[in-house]
């Protein structure tokens, strides 16, 4: 009986010694089960700077807070020239933030056989983490090794894990010059001081001065400001759809004769542009390439972004015709066809004296409104004509200063068409070729009829 009760008591003791051996292997396995899953100890809104190594790539991104606080990229080009570029800023905060917030699964030991590149992510203290990753992923996995230093640049920890694969390969297989921004430039038009074009065999050079805008080649003439901003507008918005960082040869691409040449002038900044040939089938692609100092960058672009350009003269002429206003009329001369003054006017406070009386009020309404329409009013059009045009005029009118100096003169000539007549003022330049403003407004109209009528007065 009582050998019966020990082993009774044995058997319930290895019962429950297995038992406990059981709960405890689940208890490992349920640990085993769930691995480690850690994440990269950095501040995303704290990088400074971001390397990329694979291979003989060698990409650095970085944040230029002491100019022009923007994210820049710096890289060597295949001919062995430093290259840098702006960043798009959404680009580069969207792939620090995916390194930031990647879940990477602890491992004890280092998986990673053969390296295949890697990326140094830097913080503003100068504390940096360098991540390694390997060349071959399994199960949608990379391994990866994580080095972390502190700001003195001591090691402070290594480990390893395993990353999603299609995070590792958005640095490995992807340069990060793709996070180029489009944009060819990023300054205000009210940086820009000077713009060239140059097609189809016409040309056109654009100044600012304190003055405004204005023509200076192949003529000189005060400049249409809206017409010149809006060209200014078009020309800062340009985007390339791809930088070429292949070689190619200029033949191919064109650039060797250009069809067009675009120059910019900044505050701190000269850029060319040179427009090649197309770059696709259906032409709505061609290369182009960007100069400024001695960097090149080869792109391509769209040509509906050229297609409002013209290098026309008379696209950036004022449509008004004086390029003075009406306070800066102090005396207007009507001159005839013969060069011999038909009436000098002088302005006195608000009103004229002509000859020394008061003008009447015809008069002094008829020579405001000259004045108005010359300085204030839009012409339909403006030509340039050449120096052998023949132009019939009824007449000259003179601005001047107070002291008799000329700051303007004008030519004026009628010109009936089937809609009406249209007064037609002209200034000539120094060779000898003629700006046209062709006038059309009552105003105009009934300044033209006073203009004929003292023109043609008989001098004694």
């Amino acid at each position: 009986m009582k050998t019966l009760i020990i082993w009774i008591f044995i058997a319930g003791a290895l019962g429950a010694g297995m038992l406990l051996i059981r709960a405890t292997q689940r208890q490992v396995s349920n640990s085993q089960s769930q691995p480690t899953v850690s994440t990269l100890v950095f501040d995303s809104a704290q990088t400074k700077q971001i390397e990329r190594r694979v291979g003989e790539e060698f990409e650095i991104v970085e944040f230029d807070s002491a100019n022009s606080g923007q994210w820049m990229i710096h890289w060597v080009s295949q001919s062995g020239d430093d290259l840098h570029w702006r960043v798009d800023s959404n680009r580069a905060r969207g792939g620090i933030r995916a390194l930031a917030t990647a879940a990477i699964t602890t491992t004890e030991i280092d998986q990673l056989s053969e390296p295949a590149g890697e990326v140094s992510i830097t913080q503003k203290d100068d504390s940096s983490i360098k991540l390694t990753f390997g060349s071959e992923s399994s199960g949608g996995f990379t391994a990866v090794r994580v080095e972390e230093r502190d700001p003195e640049g001591v090691a402070s920890k290594r480990w390893f894990g395993k990353l999603e694969k299609s995070i590792a390969d958005s640095f490995i297989n992807v340069s990060m010059l793709s996070w180029r921004s489009k944009r060819l430039f990023d300054i205000p038009v009210s940086s820009l001081k000077s713009i060239g074009l140059n097609a189809g065999g016409s040309q056109v050079s654009l100044d600012y001065s304190p003055r405004g805008w204005s023509v200076q080649s192949p003529i000189q003439a005060h400049g249409d400001r809206e017409a010149i901003n809006n060209l200014a507008k078009i020309l800062l918005s340009l985007e390339s759809t791809e930088f070429i960082d292949e070689p190619i040869d200029t033949a191919t691409s064109g650039i060797a004769n250009p069809i067009a040449t675009i120059q910019l002038v900044a505050s701190e900044l000269e850029s060319t542009i040179k427009i090649g040939t197309r770059a696709d089938i259906n032409g709505s692609l061609v290369y182009a390439l960007l100069s400024q100092g001695d960097r090149e960058l080869l792109f391509k672009i769209e040509s509906k972004q050229l297609a409002d350009l013209t290098s026309s003269p008379e696209a950036y002429i004022s449509k008004t015709p004086s390029e003075w206003s009406s306070v800066d009329v102090r005396k207007l001369k009507v001159m005839g066809k013969d060069g011999r003054a038909r009436l000098i006017a002088d302005r006195s406070m608000d009103s004229w004296v002509i000859d020394g009386l008061a003008a009447d009020s015809l008069n002094t309404d008829s020579i405001n409104r000259v004045i108005k329409v010359l300085t204030q009013d839009q012409a339909r059009f403006v030509k340039i004509l050449p120096a052998d045009t023949d132009v019939i005029p009824i007449g000259s009118i003179h601005f001047n200063r107070s002291d008799d100096q000329l700051l303007e003169e004008f030519t004026v000539s009628l010109d009936s068409t089937e809609s009406g007549m249209r007064v037609l003022f002209m200034k000539e330049l120094d060779n000898g070729t003629h700006i046209v403003w062709a006038c059309v407004s009552e105003e105009a109209t009934a300044t033209g009829a006073w203009l004929t009528a003292v023109a043609s007065k008989r001098v004694r």
